[in-house]
This record gives structure tokens, C-alpha cells and sequence, in this order.
């Protein structure tokens, strides 16, 4: 119990200081994040929870969960800077905490992949540059990772109650960011008869004749939750509003996106970068190399986690970097296990330096993104006070 408490104590000191840090010496950044502060505001000052507004026309570019949280903040605090820019780096701790109980459900005879896995999340270098910005990508891998928890405790124990926490989680994952969590999820729900009975535990239930029907309740009840408030908000905010709501923030982006479009290959050429350091140690990629040797349900469902989402977005038309976010939590749990299975390999003078060099080159990188903003609003500072 002591050494649990203390290896929490470490992760939750790492996670604030890169918290901490980040609040202190980077200014929220355009567009993005001045714009979402900016909607924020705007409902703030016009009392409007239903539909919200920017320059006084209805913004439907995102649902309102995020703005919803700030203002409940600024109810709670007072109207102060660093609430809204604190909402999803606290999703992103909470990431931490999921993906470690995730870790226990599928590897329960391994506890020391579940003590690996938040930490490779955590020391994923875009995970960690993203999870500071106030944008709701953070939030919608949050609710993924519940909704995926949910599905295996399904799976495991053959009840409702786990159906009930994935829909509930899909319905949240709709209000922070639309449909979009149905990408993450719905692969590895349907493809359960697969993984599941593969699964390295004890009294796996495999109930196939009624698993269906469980997560088609898991899109009921997470629609349902995101029509609570879709539906009044179409109904105050007009026709045009009801419009991009319903159709032009989710079907139009899969077949034409108005913004972001890509090529198909783009995702494959920038994703080794986002996974940056752990491409690059060979110990994870002799374990993954054993990945046929010592395959189990865990590791198919996380494959399947990792390869649809990839597959879809790629063919989507609208990409960004950010849009994989809740595929980052299956590569940590990816790599622990690969860890794992190498972990009684003798670790060299030469690879303990080279792993060394690799976390250092990382924090340069790290600590020149978050200075960097800084260093430009100080130059522009100072070119005003001279001119």
C-alpha cells in the first residue's frame, strides 16, 4: 500500500510540475485555445448554457462539455485565468489513472505492466506537449478509456453495469467532442467475441447471443445523453445551427472536410514523430517483436484499438495531429507490455546510456516548446515599448 502511494506521489509530482510549468511561462496560444476562452466568456457573460457564442453568433464547431466546465469553475473560483487552462491537463492525470486500472484488466497476473503503462503515457513527448493546452482532445481520451474500461469489465463479468459505464462514457465523449468517440470505441466493442476469449484471465464470460445487444446500448444510452442537450440547443439556436450540429460537424468532415485536409499517407509518415522516445529504444521493439510468440487477448484488443482508429482517420478527409490523442493510452499499454516481455534481458552500459540520451534529447525538445511562446511574447513586448 506504501509503495503504491508513493509511486502515485511521483507520477501526480511529474504531472504538476509539467502543469505548473507550463501555466507559468506559456500564454494560452492562438487560435485554438484563445478561441475556446473566448466562447467561454461569451456564454459566462450571456448566461446561455445551451447554446454557445462567439462574437455573437452560435458556435457550433464543438459541443459544450469544455465550456460548460469552465464556466462551472468560474462559478466555483471566481472568473480566474488559470481554472479553464487546468481543465484538461486534470482529464489527462485522470488518462493516467485509467489506463493503469486498464493495465490490471487485461494483464491481472502482471501488476508491474500496470505500474509501466502510465508512465510510458506520461513520457510520450506529444502526449505531454499536448496534454497542457485547453483543447478537448484530452478530455474525449478520458472518456475513450472509461468507455473502453467499461467494455472489458462487460466482457469479464457478463454485467450491465459495464455496458452502463461505456455508454454513459460515450454519451460524455459526445458532449466534449461529438461523434468522433465512436471511432475510438465501437471497433474494439464489436470485435470483443475476438479478443475476448483470448483474454489471460480466469471466468471470462462469453455471453456472444446477448453481447450485441449490450453495445447497441452503449450507443443508446450515449446518444440519449447527447441529445439531452442537443436537441433543446438545436431548438433555441435556429435552423442553421441545428444544421451544423447534426450534419455538418460529423458527416461532412468524413467525406469533405471544410478544414484540415490531408492526403491518406499523412498520418503514416508523422506518427512515429508524435511517438517519440519510445520509437526509438530498441528494447521495445525486441518485445514487440515477440508479439506472435506470446499473443493474448489484451494485446489483440489493443491492436485492434490502435489499427482501426489509425485505418479511419487516415481515410477521412480532415486530419490532425491531435485527432489519434485517445489511441495514444493503447501504444503506452503496447509498449509496457513489450517492455515486459524483455524485462529479464540484461540492460547494457551502451543501451542504458543510449536510453539516457534519448529522455534527454526529449526534455530539450519539451522544455524549447513550452519556453518558446514565452520567448516570442517577450520580443513583441519589447518591440512595442521600443517603437
Amino acid at each position: 500500500m506504501t509503495e503504491n502511494r508513493f509511486y502515485w506521489m511521483l507520477l501526480f509530482c511529474g504531472w504538476l510540475f509539467l502543469v505548473v510549468i507550463s501555466l507559468w511561462l506559456r500564454p494560452p496560444l492562438p487560435m485554438d485555445e484563445t478561441r475556446y476562452l473566448a466562447v467561454a466568456w461569451s456564454m459566462w457573460l450571456d448566461a446561455d448554457w445551451m447554446v454557445p457564442s462567439l462574437n455573437g453568433e452560435a458556435y457550433s464547431h464543438k459541443p459544450p462539455l469544455l465550456f460548460w466546465l469552465m464556466n462551472l469553475g468560474w462559478h466555483i473560483f471566481g472568473v480566474v485565468e488559470w481554472w479553464p487552462r487546468l481543465i484538461a491537463p486534470l482529464f489527462g492525470f485522470g488518462c493516467l489513472i485509467v489506463v493503469k486500472k486498464l493495465a490490471e484488466q487485461l494483464w491481472p497476473e502482471d501488476a508491474i505492466i500496470a505500474h509501466i503503462a502510465p508512465l510510458i503515457l506520461f513520457g510520450t513527448l506529444f502526449w505531454a506537449l499536448f496534454g497542457t493546452l485547453t483543447m478537448f482532445d484530452t478530455l474525449l481520451a478520458f472518456f475513450t478509456l472509461v468507455a473502453i474500461y467499461g467494455i472489458i469489465c462487460a466482457w469479464r463479468t457478463g454485467s450491465w453495469a459495464g455496458f452502463l459505464l461505456a455508454g454513459v462514457a460515450v454519451g460524455f465523449g459526445i458532449l466534449a467532442k461529438g461523434p468522433a468517440i465512436m471511432v475510438h470505441i465501437l471497433p474494439v466493442a464489436l470485435s470483443a467475441p475476438w479478443w475476448g476469449p483470448k483474454l489471460s484471465c480466469v471466468g471470462s464470460q462469453k455471453f456472444y447471443k446477448i453481447w450485441f445487444l449490450g453495445v447497441l446500448s452503449i450507443i443508446l444510452i450515449g446518444i440519449l445523453i447527447g441529445c439531452l442537450w442537443a436537441v433543446p440547443a438545436a431548438i433555441l439556436g435556429g435552423e442553421e445551427y441545428k444544421n451544423a450540429i447534426f450534419w455538418g460537424q460529423s458527416a461532412d468532415r468524413l467525406v469533405n472536410s471544410f478544414a484540415h485536409a490531408k492526403p491518406f499517407w499523412w498520418y503514416a509518415v508523422t506518427i512515429p514523430i508524435l511517438l517519440l522516445p519510445w520509437v526509438t529504444w530498441g528494447r521495445a521493439w525486441r518485445g514487440l517483436s515477440r508479439i506472435y510468440q506470446n499473443f493474448d487477448g489484451a494485446v489483440g484488443l489493443c491492436l485492434i484499438w490502435l489499427g482501426s482508429s489509425f485505418v479511419i482517420f487516415s481515410a477521412i478527409s480532415g486530419k490532425q495531429l491531435h485527432y489519434l490523442l485517445p489511441e495514444f493510452p493503447a501504444f503506452s499499454l503496447m509498449i509496457a507490455w513489450a517492455l515486459r516481455q524483455s524485462i529479464g534481458c540484461k540492460i547494457s552500459r551502451k543501451e542504458r546510456f543510449q536510453t539516457a540520451w534519448i529522455f534527454i534529447f526529449s526534455g530539450i525538445i519539451l522544455t524549447s516548446a513550452t519556453i518558446e511562446p514565452l520567448y516570442r511574447q517577450l520580443s513583441t513586448n519589447l518591440k512595442n515599448i521600443i517603437i
